[in-house]
C-alpha cells in the first residue's frame, strides 16, 4: 500500500508492522465475525463445523503463541 500512496517500499509505513500492515490485519480480522450475523443470507454463513475448526485453530494459535512467549521470556531471565 505504501507504493500506491507514493512511498517507497523501504518506507516504515510500507513494511511489516507499519500503519498499512496493521490496517490490513484489522481488515482481515473483522470480516470473520460479520459472516455469522443475520445480515448475511443463511446459505453464505459459516456452518457450525467451520466455526469449530476456526475455534480449534484460534486455540492452537493462542497456545503456541503463549508457549513462544514463555520461552522467549525464559531465555531473558535464564529459565530455559
Amino acid at each position: 500500500m505504501g507504493n500506491v500512496t507514493g512511498k517507497r517500499s523501504s518506507h516504515p509505513d510500507s513494511k511489516a508492522g507499519g500503519k498499512w500492515f496493521k490496517g490490513y490485519l484489522v481488515w482481515l480480522t473483522f470480516p470473520l465475525p460479520i459472516l455469522n450475523t443475520d445480515r448475511v443470507p443463511r446459505e453464505y454463513r459459516n456452518k457450525w463445523y467451520l466455526n469449530v475448526v476456526l475455534g480449534i485453530t484460534a486455540l492452537l494459535f493462542i497456545v503456541l503463541g503463549a508457549y513462544q512467549a514463555v520461552q522467549a521470556i525464559g531465555k531473558v531471565f535464564g529459565w530455559a
